[in-house]
C-alpha cells in the first residue's frame, strides 16, 4: 500500500468528518478512520481551522490538519514510528500561528499517531527553545538562499 496515498485519503476522511460531512472513507482504511474519530469525538476538538493554509511574514507557509477553537494545533500521522521531522513541524507550526492575530500563548501541538491497527498514541509538542533556534537559523538559510537566487536571476 502507498503510504502517501493512505495519508491523503484518511487525511480528507478526517476534514469531512470534522465538517460534518459523510467521510466516505474507502474500508480498507476504516480501522485507522474509526479510531481517531472516536478518539476527536470524545476529544471534544471544537474546530475552528480545518486543513486550512496560512502564510507567514517570512513568505512560507503551512497546512495544519486543525486548528480548535482553544487555538491548539493538531497533526494526523498515519506511519508506524515517529519521526524527528514531527518536533520541527511542531515548531514550524507554532511559529507561524504566533504572527496570526488568533496567537494564544496556552497554545500546543499534538502529533496523533494512528497505526494499521487503529491504536492512538499522541505527543504534545510545546514551544521548545533549542528547536526554535534550530528552526530560525534554518528559515533564515533558507530566506537568504532565496533572495541569493533571485538576485542571480535576474
Amino acid at each position: 500500500e502507498d503510504a502517501a496515498l493512505r495519508g491523503q485519503q484518511l487525511h480528507a476522511c478526517m476534514a469531512r468528518h470534522l465538517r460534518g460531512e459523510d467521510p466516505d472513507c474507502p474500508a480498507r482504511f476504516q480501522p485507522r478512520f474509526n479510531a481517531l474519530r472516536e478518539w476527536a469525538n470524545k476529544a471534544d476538538l471544537r474546530p475552528q481551522f480545518i486543513e486550512t493554509p496560512a502564510t507567514a511574514y517570512a513568505g512560507w507557509a503551512g497546512t495544519p490538519d486543525l486548528v480548535t477553537e482553544n487555538g491548539n494545533i493538531y497533526d494526523w500521522k498515519f506511519a508506524e514510528s515517529m519521526r524527528f521531522e514531527y518536533e520541527l513541524q511542531a515548531q514550524a507550526y507554532l511559529q507561524l500561528y504566533m504572527f496570526t492575530d488568533f496567537h494564544r500563548a496556552e497554545r500546543t501541538f499534538t502529533v496523533v499517531k494512528v497505526n494499521k491497527k487503529g491504536k492512538i498514541a499522541t505527543f504534545p509538542l510545546g514551544w521548545n527553545n533549542v528547536t526554535h533556534t534550530l528552526l530560525n537559523n534554518a528559515m533564515s538559510i533558507m530566506a537568504y538562499r532565496l533572495r541569493d537566487k533571485r538576485k542571480r536571476s535576474k
